[in-house]
């Protein structure tokens, strides 16, 4: 029987040798790279089943067919379509015009700002119109894509007319048309909202920031003058719906499916070189820095086995910033701050690896926690325009500001809005000029800028040269 034998020439030998070598390299990487897929797929169906079983529902497809139906009618949306449709709604100035300034004053707009006011409404009297009937339709919902630059347009447009009803409740401020004014609010709510909690990150975000200024429109109206108890508590119901509404973590569950559907359908299959420079680019990773030639050319096949695993990975961060967004709202701050270092510990240990790109996702992390910040910040000016407004009718019922915020319950609120940052009532103040609600914000002092009510006699006059911007604090309750 004869054996195999190795050719007799050594440049034969080698190259069968190293052949031999290379090939089991091969097999040995493939083998590797079946063993990390496996191990990867394992760990997405772990999460998917969590999931499943702990959030029926949480795909986005559920989400979005769990929502409750607008018929076109009642669809406020469609009047967001009709005004874009026309164009031209805000010229490029608007944004360096200083609409935001001095807010809370009861001083009159500087007269270049307030004639370039009146001639920008005065050319949009149709759109202007369209607008201020949104009050009219507390119902609506813009529409949401999984192609992301798409819903992008669309949030534009929904800023292109907060801008416009904004400017416009100012000008009725000016005009001391208190009682438009409000109804210009109103409909700044509603167009918040048609930017419904369980859209993602990008919505709610724009969205909070709505009802930021909002609050500053609302402050700077009613410095003007004073409105009807009717649209006041109106007002304030609405804006109490909207604080009962766990915005944050709606939105992250929102989120995570949507990103969970986003790299699933639209990048995992058929993954080349141009779905993964696309998915890395959108996480601020540059391959063309990290990687030679040779790298990014044998890209493809080394990522592939870690895509579920990233996946797996990303819907676990999120559930977990889910879950703290859940918890008692003293403690969602601090919370996420834990995540974020556990985090950032846990990716300086393991060092660099190619599973660790997603790791970079704008939603997670430091972004996030700057939004849950935004949030809080955003639901603190929330409810002290709440108590200002209950407040405010307490003053015009009775000829005098409250003595105590207790005099407030339960006739003009059901109960007082709690302090996010404190879990306490908010700060009322009594300065010698008004009244001013503010919260102590995340470093547990008191802000100097909350809301501000004015005495009667002070609202649409110029503060005298010798008031000092100390006089805002006042006395606190």
């Amino acid at each position: 029987m004869k054996f195999f034998r190795l050719p007799d020439k050594r440049t034969r030998r080698a190259l069968l040798l190293l052949g031999f070598t290379l090939l089991l390299i091969c097999g040995a990487t493939l083998g590797y790279r079946a063993y990390i897929q496996s191990v990867s797929h394992a760990s997405l169906e772990r999460i998917l089943a969590r999931l499943e079983r702990e959030d029926p529902g949480w795909e986005w497809q559920r989400i979005v067919e769990a929502r409750t139906p607008v018929s076109e009618e009642e669809n406020g949306y469609r009047l967001i379509r009709e005004i874009n449709a026309i164009g031209n709604i805000l010229p490029t100035r608007t944004n360096t015009a200083n609409i935001f300034g001095k807010y809370h004053f009861p001083d009159p707009i500087p007269f270049e700002i307030g004639d370039w006011l009146g001639d920008m409404l005065g050319q949009r009297q149709k759109q202007v119109q369209l607008a201020v009937r949104i009050a009219d339709f507390p119902k609506g919902r813009v529409p949401q894509s999984i192609d992301g630059s798409q819903n992008l347009v669309w949030i534009n447009e929904v800023q292109q007319v907060a801008s416009l009803i904004r400017w416009n409740s100012r000008a009725n401020g000016q005009l001391s048309r208190i009682d438009d004014g409000l109804r210009d609010i109103h409909a700044l709510l509603n167009l918040s909202r048609y930017l419904p909690e369980d859209e993602i990150l990008t919505s709610m975000h724009v969205r909070s920031d709505n009802i930021r200024f909002l609050v500053f429109t609302l402050q700077e109206v009613l410095s003007r003058g004073s409105a009807s108890v009717e649209k006041l508590a109106k007002l304030q119901h609405s804006l109490e719906e909207e604080n009962r509404t766990p915005l944050l973590a709606n939105c992250l569950r929102s989120s995570r499916a949507w990103n969970y559907e986003f790299f699933l359908r639209r990048m995992v299959d058929h993954l080349d070189y141009e779905k993964i420079e696309t998915i890395l680019s959108m996480y601020e990773v540059d391959i063309r820095a990290d990687f030679s030639l040779l790298g990014n050319a044998t890209l493809r096949f080394r990522y592939q086995p870690w895509v579920e695993h990233d996946l797996a990975e990303f819907l676990e961060e999120v559930t977990k910033y889910i879950d703290a967004a859940k918890g008692p709202e003293m403690e969602i701050l601090p919370s996420f701050e834990e995540i974020q270092r556990e985090r950032q510990q846990k990716l300086e240990r393991d060092g660099f690896q190619i599973k660790r790109f997603i790791s970079g996702i704008p939603h997670l992390d430091d972004s996030l926690s700057k939004i849950a910040s935004a949030v809080h910040a955003d639901r603190a000016c929330l409810r002290c325009a709440i108590l200002a407004l209950a407040t405010e009718r307490f003053r015009l019922e009775n000829q005098r500001w409250p003595k105590s915020v207790l005099e407030l319950v339960p006739k003009y609120i059901s109960e007082l809005p709690k302090d996010p940052y404190s879990g306490q009532n908010l700060l009322m103040r009594f300065p010698k000029d008004g009244l001013a609600i503010s919260s102590v914000g995340k470093t547990q002092v008191p802000e100097i800028l909350g809301f501000r009510l004015w005495n009667p006699d002070m609202r649409r006059k110029a503060l005298p040269e010798s008031w000092s911007f100390l006089e805002f604090r006042g006395k606190e309750e």
